[in-house]
């Protein structure tokens, strides 16, 4: 029983040290936002009339 034990605790400590490492994917991907969204951020900004903010970007979603 000792033997099988140990057998398997060097398996594992082998194994974690020569796989490779595999990224695990988030838990809770942020979900993408949806047009209705895009557009509702955006009048919110043309409605707060900052001059120092360009409320175009928003509909550039390869940024986001």
């Amino acid at each position: 029983m000792v033997s099988g034990f140990g057998f398997g605790m060097g398996s594992s400590l082998a194994r974690s040290l020569f796989e490779p490492k595999t990224p695990s994917e988030p838990r809770n991907p942020t979900p993408a936002p949806t047009p209705d969204d895009i557009f509702k951020k955006y009048q919110e900004c043309v409605e707060r009339n900052e001059p120092t903010i360009n409320c175009e970007m928003l509909f550039n979603t390869k940024s986001q």
